[in-house]
């Protein structure tokens, strides 16, 4: 974390699937929602912003500015994939960078 506060990394490094201890089955889960989000308003597309509001979670854009990835504890027996969607968690790393929001629609 220290190298990254100096700016010598573009974030912070985890793996997806870290079991909750106090909820068998239930671990990290990290979900992807691509091109959802117009990088020059800011606005979020409604189909995203529902999940956003249903997941009620750790928010932040993804890289692009484009998408959103949000992390939430959940049980996912298997990666889930559909069009503009990714749920994973196992087998998957994410980083968390600079630019949150938490689950709200911005303008």
């Amino acid at each position: 974390m220290t190298a990254n506060r100096a700016g010598l990394g573009d974030g912070i490094g985890f793996a997806l699937g870290a079991p909750m201890d106090s909820v068998p089955g239930v671990e990290l889960c990290g979900t992807d929602l691509d091109g959802c989000r117009d990088p020059e308003t800011g606005e979020i597309e409604d189909w995203a912003q529902k999940i956003i509001e249903e997941l009620s979670s750790y928010m932040e854009l993804s890289p692009s500015g484009e998408g959103v990835h949000i992390l939430a504890w959940c049980h996912l027996p298997n990666g889930r994939t559909n069009n503009d969607i990714e749920m994973y968690a196992q087998g998957r790393s994410s980083r968390s960078q600079a630019g949150t929001s938490r689950g709200r629609r911005e303008r």
